[in-house]
C-alpha cells in the first residue's frame, strides 16, 4: 500500500516533467537540484570526499564548483531516464549519437557480445542501440524496490527492443545464447562497488586500490563473448557523443585481470575528461584500504 502510494502521488509530476520542451525540462532539472542538493545537502560529504579523493589537487572552492556540476547533471540523468520513451527515433538518435555501431553488428556476426559502460554522462539510453542495423540485444538491470516504479522503470528500458535480464540470471541468458545460431550484445555497468565479502578481484581506481566487479571477465571468458566499451561523452546538455571501442574479441588469450584493467582505464579516461558527469554520490571508493593481507607462502 505505502509503494503504491509513493508512486501515485510522485510519478504523475515526473511524467509531466519528462515531456515538457527541452528548455523547460532542464529548468525544472536546476530547480529540482538546487532543493535537493543546495538546501538539503545530499550526500554532500561523500561527494567531497570522492572527489577529493581522485583528484587531491583540487582546492576546495574548485572541489565546490565541481560538485555542484555533478549535482545538476544527477537530476539530468534521473529525469532522463524517464524521458526516455518520449522522444521519437529521430530525436533519440540525435541526442545520443552512437557514432559507430557497425563496430558492434560486425562482431555479432561471430560471437556475442557484452558491452560495458559506467556510471558517467549517460548511460540510460544505451537501449537505443537496438535502432541501429537491427541489433538484439539485452540489459542486465537491477530491480527497484518499489515495485509500480520497477514496472515502469521496466517499460521505459525495453521501449526501444532491448530485452532486460537481472544481475542473477545474466550468466545463465548468456550461456544459452552461446548456443543459438543468432548473436546477441548484453550491455551492463560495471563500475559499482561489489560486495566486500565477494571481491575476488582488487585494482587501482582513478589512483585508489578497491575491489572492482570480476564478472564481466569472468563471463566473456567462459562463453567467449567480445567486450566492448560504450564510451559517452556530453556534448552539451541534452546530448550525447557515444563511440564504441573494442576491449577484445578474444577473451581466453588475455591473462587475469587485464580485461578488467582495460575497462577501469577507460572509465577513468572519461571521468578525467568530464569530471562533472560521473556520479560522485555513490560511495564506489568505500572499502579503500580494507584489502585482506594473504598470508605469506612458507
Amino acid at each position: 500500500m505505502i509503494q503504491r502510494i509513493i508512486f501515485l502521488t510522485t510519478y504523475p509530476l515526473i511524467w509531466l516533467i519528462s515531456v515538457l520542451p527541452h528548455r523547460l525540462f532542464y529548468g525544472v532539472s536546476d530547480v529540482l537540484s538546487g532543493l535537493v542538493f543546495g538546501l538539503m545537502g545530499y550526500r554532500s560529504k561523500l561527494v567531497d570526499k570522492n572527489i577529493a579523493l581522485c583528484f587531491p589537487q583540487m582546492s576546495v572552492q574548485e572541489r565546490k564548483t565541481l560538485a555542484k556540476q555533478a549535482y545538476r547533471h544527477f537530476f539530468d540523468i534521473l529525469l532522463e531516464m524517464f524521458r526516455a520513451n518520449k522522444l521519437s527515433e529521430i530525436q533519440i538518435k540525435k541526442q545520443f549519437h552512437i557514432e559507430n555501431p557497425e563496430l558492434l553488428k560486425s562482431l555479432l556476426i561471430h560471437k556475442n557480445v557484452i558491452v560495458l559502460g559506467a556510471h558517467h554522462a549517460n548511460w540510460e539510453w544505451m537501449s537505443s542501440i537496438t535502432l541501429y542495423h537491427n541489433i538484439q540485444g539485452m540489459a542486465v538491470y537491477q530491480k527497484v524496490n518499489n515495485r509500480f516504479y520497477d514496472q515502469t522503470i521496466y517499460k521505459i528500458r525495453s521501449h526501444w527492443g532491448m530485452g532486460l535480464v537481472t544481475q542473477k540470471d545474466f550468466f545463465r541468458t548468456i550461456s544459452a545464447q552461446a548456443q543459438a545460431k543468432d548473436h546477441h550484445f548484453f550491455g551492463m555497468v560495471a563500475d559499482q562497488s561489489p560486495l566486500l565479502s565477494k571481491a575476488k578481484m582488487w585494482q587501482s581506481f582513478m589512483g585508489v586500490e578497491v575491489p572492482v566487479f570480476a564478472g564481466p571477465e569472468s563471463i566473456a571468458t567462459a562463453v567467449d563473448a567480445a567486450l566492448v566499451f560504450m564510451e559517452v561523452d556530453q556534448v552539451k546538455r541534452g546530448y550525447y557523443r557515444v563511440q564504441l571501442k573494442l576491449i577484445t574479441d578474444d577473451p581466453k588469450s588475455l591473462t587475469e585481470g587485464m580485461i578488467t584493467r582495460k575497462y577501469l582505464d577507460l572509465v577513468e579516461a572519461q571521468i578525467r575528461r568530464q569530471p562533472h558527469c560521473y556520479m560522485w554520490t555513490h560511495n564506489r571508493w568505500k572499502h579503500q584500504g580494507k584489502k585482506p593481507i594473504q598470508d605469506p607462502i612458507h
